[in-house]
């Protein structure tokens, strides 16, 4: 058992819960919570953590299953814990092999960000674009990491789940989209056609922009058409993930997806 908050493995796992560099180099992340752990794809998980009396709920999840366990003391776990209350098991997570370009179905729904900064927003669009179906979403070089840990938080699972790209040269990519018959539509406050005036049924993107500035005049300049979401009040703009989930439902009403 872990019982000394100086221990290396500790100092690993601190340094990957707030350093995104590390994380990078290192190709792993933390994922914390029992709901969270069941959804990793077995083969990712390196090593769990976990306080003593948590681990025959462990393995209560899949007897089956050789974990690599690492037992911990609770004031170890409070100290390796981004959480306000810890539920007693994280573990190490491989990232997956990073993806430069993948095959789309016919008439994807696609959605690209660019530089999303809220942790929160970020991993709530993603959970959105799992529930909805979402075929790809694209991530440029300047949107939150997404393996810090309020992203991971936040898919609640979708993370495991998603077709994501990240680091994208959206500019690039969306060029090429376009190419293929992808229409491409930019959420824009000077967009003339409301949200639902699009037609969604053939491969669409949908371009989102910063919570503060919107889309850059450069990747906007790229869509196929402006959309906006009507507002009745004098409000400026929606958050950026409820915007996107009104966006990618429309879509899904469109085409019929049950």
């Amino acid at each position: 058992m872990i019982s000394s908050r100086s221990n290396p493995k500790v100092k690993e796992i601190q340094k990957l819960q707030s350093n995104q560099r590390y994380r990078q180099q290192s190709q792993k992340f933390v994922v914390e919570g029992w709901r969270l752990i069941k959804e990793i794809p077995f083969h990712q998980i390196e090593r769990i953590y976990i306080q003593e009396t948590q681990l025959e709920k462990l393995q209560s999840i899949d007897s089956s299953r050789e974990w690599d366990v690492e037992q911990v003391s609770d004031s170890v776990m409070k100290a390796m814990s981004k959480e306000t209350t810890s539920q007693g098991i994280l573990a190490i997570v491989y990232m997956k092999p990073l993806i430069v370009e993948m095959s789309l179905p016919d008439k994807p729904l696609i959605i690209a960000l660019e530089n999303v900064q809220d942790p929160g927003n970020l991993g709530t669009i993603l959970r959105t674009a799992d529930a909805a179906g979402v075929d790809l979403v694209l991530l440029s070089k300047g949107t939150v990491d997404l393996y810090n840990p309020k992203v991971v938080k936040a898919t609640m699972g979708a993370i495991f789940r998603m077709n994501i790209l990240k680091d994208v040269d959206l500019n690039s990519y969306i060029e090429n989209l376009k190419e293929k018959d992808v229409h491409v539509f930019a959420a824009h406050l000077e967009g003339i056609k409301n949200h639902y005036e699009g037609n969604y049924i053939e491969g669409t993107c949908f371009l989102i922009g910063n919570e503060g500035d919107g889309l850059s005049r450069d990747l906007s300049s790229l869509a196929t058409d402006y959309i906006k979401i009507p507002m009745r009040s004098e409000a400026e703009s929606l958050n950026v993930a409820v915007a996107t989930s009104i966006l990618v439902y429309e879509a899904v009403r469109q085409r019929g997806i049950d």
